[in-house]
């Protein structure tokens, strides 16, 4: 196994500022930071940091039409950072212990989310969800019957008419009779991220990429030492231009209490010629009238 040269950047204090923060997203730009953070009274909320003038902000609340006294958690958004899909767990309009839920950003406020339905959740576990750049398509775990095995990776596409379809299980080539976990579509749209202990790996969860072709997946490529080792890697996501990496490392231990930073790296050229890196455009619409 040759390894890839790697130098994982521990993001400032600024950011990590609670004992637990994990599941990093994204925008298309790179310079909204989304990811779940556990508060001092043990409850997991949804928290933003923007990047300006070379550095992250402190982290806020998403917003408070989000998180609750409950638990909140590991979020996904769109490209353009106006859709955002989360996991909230024991709500009394749930289907089963977690959920899904959808929120869409008008001007600068997050509407009230809504539950994503029994077409997409199920009387069983659903959370981890990744939403492609466009915003039309969903993957998620789910633990409920109908799948491969363990936890799978499952999917959904948004209709024209604003309705999710009925989810489905993604392939046999990606999923496996273990657990799969922390899905993330990367900005070229077809290159899947995602964390199994099922494909061939180095110990635990080890995080794996395959792309989907006119034909079909291909099959998943492990992608490499150091990034994954003999301890559970998991919630890698990667900056639309392919340059950077973010992933949350349990650091270390507190007496008994578990640490979880969030990261940074700069990914080696050996990793990016594996898969397509995408171009990033972001401009401003104006309506020109003649």
């Amino acid at each position: 196994l040759n390894p890839l040269v790697i130098h994982p950047e521990e993001l400032s204090d600024t950011v990590n500022q609670f004992i637990l923060q994990y599941f990093p997203a994204l925008t298309g730009d790179g310079e909204t930071l989304l990811f779940t953070g556990l508060k001092p009274e043990n409850d997991e909320d949804l928290f933003i940091c923007t990047y300006k003038n070379g550095g992250w902000s402190s982290p806020v609340s998403v917003s408070d039409k989000i998180n609750t006294a409950d638990n909140e958690g590991t979020g996904t958004l769109s490209a353009d950072g106006r859709t955002l899909v989360f996991t909230a767990c024991n709500r009394r309009e749930g289907y089963g212990s977690c959920d899904l839920y959808i929120s869409h950003k008008v001007g600068e406020e997050w509407e009230k989310p809504k539950n994503l339905g029994i077409v997409v959740n199920s009387p069983y576990w659903e959370s981890q969800p990744a939403l492609s750049p466009d915003g039309q398509l969903l993957y998620f775990i789910s633990d409920r019957p109908g799948g491969v095995g363990g936890r799978d990776i499952w999917y959904t596409i948004l209709q024209p008419n604003g309705e999710w379809e009925k989810a489905k299980n993604l392939d046999k080539t990606i999923n496996t009779p273990f657990d799969e976990a922390s899905p993330f579509l990367y900005a070229n749209g077809r290159t899947l991220f995602f964390a199994s202990e099922g494909h061939e790996g180095l110990g635990g969860y080890d995080l794996f990429f395959a792309d989907s072709t006119a034909t079909g997946w291909q099959n998943p490529q492990n992608i490499g030492y150091p990034i994954n080792t003999s301890d559970n890697q998991v919630a890698l996501v990667i900056t639309a231009d392919g340059k950077y990496g973010y992933y949350s490392l349990d650091a270390k231990r507190v007496g008994n209490q578990r640490v979880s930073r969030l990261y940074r790296f700069r990914l080696p050229d050996e990793l990016t010629k594996r898969f397509n890196t995408a171009n990033y455009l972001r401009g401003v619409v104006k309506e020109v009238h003649k």
